[in-house]
């Protein structure tokens, strides 16, 4: 039964849950002088006293905490600001109402010796049952209950393996009691499992990670940011121009030039256009019915004036400016600019978000009062007695070795000035940050009195000896104090780190230190009475503009170029593997003819016309390997010739004003283009039937209709149409070429319609020429 201990002591009442009847209170008090009559008078006695002398339980260290706890169950020390200032007593004592029993707290700074035994000296002269917590500045050190039922060590482990090791005393000592509170069954369960996960059981190893970050981390963070920040928006501005100017040339019909850049033809082709017909000239011949009209010797006469006007007419105009370059919209990029600015402000929002950090410990700023109470108490203790032995902390001086220094101190005092020594701990966390010089320094602030001063530790044993004002040669105990004075290097120290022989030493160099005839130096410890602030020692720096932000700005940089070259490259392996995939079907499944209708719509061959030149550009950028120079001389020439008719104004968009047989000019051109990268071969002619099936296979005698009349001709097919024209039903089904009439009249055999498609019937050589010539008239 959790009951509160009704004992004849007065102070404080522990905090509790619930209290218990008046008879069951006498009954244990009974029991407990009962207790301690035979614990005086049992063999023990001798080994508690032992342990006593032996200074891991020292008789006025135990009986100072236990009058301290008699006045509040929770004690908060001063000597720990930095990690647990005083100002944080509330919320033990709040996290100490809890556990349902009397708990006693005690807040330390790390013992030397046995916590547990000091925790039982504690508990003997406070003469109370309870629960008893000793905590330090890593979290519970010690947890023992006495005359309550509690499950302590559960508890222990719990806050131990379940927390990180920086959360700090106060959150520790929070899981401590919550465990405490769910009893002991759920305890026990609650450390095994803790147990397991931490010994690595079944390969389950698992230790909690920090909570805190440290200045390495944080400018491991900077360091981040400022990669990002500078890399992200520079791949936006590099790539996505980059990406825009592929799909631009993937969705409108390349220009030849673009499609011939790396691969410069052996010849190269201008197509100027023809001057200004001058007032009442003559009208210019009609070139679309050259082909068919002229034979023989007018043939030849007319090819050669055809050569000699082309010839006369690129000279004429060889010099004249070529059509001016559109302007680049600036939309896109000032779209661009916009999305790197978006990109850097999510950069900076996401940085603060997730790197949200603000110190690198649990430890809340202590305040002012905090800092000096610790300085006030030993100050006041000097100000009535030279030596100060600090009750909270092992006792290493002994009541004999303390009145023998008195005796020294007060005859130095009267040869030389007054020796002020405080036996006090100097630890990181306290008021000086441990720095015993500082603390020197604060006392002889806080007491005003020059003198020497001594610090003593009496957890490590160091020794620190300053002078303020008294003539004395600084530099004998500055330089001169002898590190065995110093410090304490045995290897196996005893409990008072001889503390008192050492000092006995110092006293007897004090009295030897030679005298100066000024009255000496305020302070042997100058530029060092400025202990660091404990906000700025906790505090992390700002994520920007701060230590290993810039070089990440450079890194950024750096990356981001990196980063869009690789975006670059592997953008072209793909088009190169898309290419070769691409091509590798045309191969495969390329038909005899390619699929055409013979009386095709006006918007059936603008469309074929956009697709197929798009077609072949994307496919002359990545030709073939092996490719011979006369394929890629006849793709060249099929590709301009073939913009040359239907993109007049260079704009890389289909003319809105080509006319059909325009069209289907270039959809012939195209199509004789991409059967040569595929085959690897020049067709030397097109299909005669209907030039849009692209390349001939071979001469034929076929029989067509032409205008409602049936003819028989030898002319060169491709392979659908000859087997066409040699199956039974050829005759009444074959019909040739026919292109819609101008603004939508009758429609017209591709022969008698006006344009050069005409010239395929002789030979792809011939076409190629008469549609320079066309374009150069037009």
């Amino acid at each position: 039964m959790r009951e509160r201990n009704a004992d004849a002591h007065t102070g404080t009442t522990p905090y509790t849950a619930r209290g218990g009847t008046p008879h069951a209170a006498a009954l244990r008090t009974t029991f407990a002088l009962l207790a301690l009559v035979f614990a005086l008078v049992a063999p023990a006695g001798p080994a508690a006293a032992q342990s006593v002398a032996q200074g891991t339980a020292p008789a006025s260290q135990a009986a100072h905490l236990a009058d301290l706890l008699r006045a509040d169950p929770v004690y908060v020390t001063d000597q720990l600001p930095r990690e647990v200032p005083r100002s944080l007593a509330p919320s033990f004592v709040k996290y100490a109402k809890r556990t349902g029993v009397p708990t006693y707290v005690l807040v330390l700074p790390p013992q030397r010796g046995g916590v547990d035994s000091l925790l039982g000296a504690v508990h003997d002269r406070l003469g109370r049952d309870g629960l008893y917590v000793l905590v330090d500045d890593m979290g519970v050190a010690a947890a023992t209950a006495y005359g309550v039922r509690a499950p302590a060590d559960d508890a222990s482990t719990v806050s131990l393996y379940e927390l990180p090791y920086d959360a700090g005393p106060l959150l520790k000592f929070q899981r401590f009691t919550d465990v405490i509170a769910e009893g002991s069954g759920k305890a026990a369960q609650r450390a095994a499992k803790a147990r397991k996960m931490y010994s690595g059981e079944n390969g389950s190893s698992r230790d909690p990670g920090p909570m805190y970050i440290g200045p390495t981390d944080r400018d491991n963070q900077s360091f981040l940011t400022g990669i990002l920040l500078t890399g992200i928006p520079l791949l936006i501005l590099l790539l996505s121009p980059y990406v825009r100017r592929r799909l631009r040339h993937r969705a409108q019909p390349p220009k030849a030039h673009e499609a011939h850049e790396a691969h410069e033809p052996p010849r190269p082709l201008k197509t100027p256009k023809a001057p200004t017909r001058p007032a009442g000239s003559q009208r210019p011949v009609d070139l679309a019915k050259l082909p068919k009209q002229q034979t023989g010797a007018n043939a030849s006469t007319t090819e050669a004036s055809k050569t000699e006007t082309s010839t006369t007419e690129a000279s004429a105009t060889e010099t004249s400016a070529r059509p001016p370059r559109p302007r680049r919209p600036l939309v896109p990029h000032l779209i661009e600019a916009a999305c790197a600015l978006l990109a850097a402000v999510a950069v900076v929002l996401v940085t603060l978000h997730t790197f949200d950090q603000k110190s690198s410990s649990a430890a809340p700023p202590p305040t002012a009062a905090d800092l000096s109470a610790r300085i006030d108490r030993v100050a006041a203790g000097l100000t009535q007695d030279p030596l100060y032995s600090d009750p909270e902390s092992p006792q290493p001086l002994d009541a004999a070795k303390q009145s023998e220094l008195r005796h020294h101190m007060a005859a130095f005092k009267a040869s030389a000035g007054p020796v002020y020594l405080a036996v006090v701990p100097q630890l990181s966390d306290d008021e000086s940050g441990g720095e015993a010089d500082v603390f020197s320094s604060a006392l002889h602030t806080k007491v005003g009195k020059d003198g020497v001063y001594i610090v003593a530790d009496p957890l490590r044993g160091d020794i620190d000896v300053q002078n303020f004002g008294l003539r004395l040669d600084d530099s004998q105990l500055t330089f001169g104090l002898p590190d065995s004075i110093r410090y304490d290097h045995e290897a196996s120290a005893p409990a008072d780190l001889r503390l008192g022989a050492r000092l006995d030493q110092l006293m007897a160099l004090l009295d030897k230190t030679p005298r100066t005839a000024g009255s000496g130096d305020s302070s042997s410890g100058t530029g060092t009475d400025r202990a660091p602030d404990p906000v700025e020692d906790n505090a992390l720096h700002p994520l920007f503009f701060r230590s290993d932000f810039w070089p990440g700005t450079f890194i950024g940089l750096l990356a981001g170029a990196a980063a869009f070259g690789i975006a670059v490259a592997l953008i072209s392996i793909g088009g190169a593997l898309t290419a070769c995939r691409r091509r590798a079907t045309a191969a495969s499944s390329m038909p005899g003819a390619f699929p055409a209708p013979a009386d095709p719509s006006m918007s059936y061959v603008r469309r074929t016309a956009r697709s197929e030149i798009s077609a072949l550009g994307r496919e002359f950028a990545s030709p073939p390997d092996g490719m011979s120079e006369a394929v890629r001389t006849r793709v060249w020439d099929c590709l301009d010739a073939a913009t040359l008719l239907i993109d007049r104004d260079s704009d890389g968009r289909v003319d809105s004003g080509a006319a059909p047989a325009e069209l289907a000019t270039a959809v012939a051109l195209a199509r004789l283009g991409r059967a040569a990268l595929a085959t690897g071969t020049t067709a030397d002619f097109c299909c005669a039937l209907n030039p849009l099936h692209g390349p001939a296979t071979q001469q034929h005698d076929v029989r067509y209709l032409v205008r409602g009349r049936r003819r028989r001709r030898r002319i060169p097919v491709c392979e659908p149409c000859r087997a066409a024209a040699t199956g039974a039903d050829a005759a009444p089904g074959l019909r040739r070429l026919t292109l819609p009439g101008t603004d939508g009249g009758e429609r017209v055999a591709y022969e008698d319609a006006t344009g050069p498609l005409s010239a395929a019937q002789q030979g792809t050589a011939p076409l190629l020429d008469a549609v320079r010539e066309y374009a150069g008239v037009q």
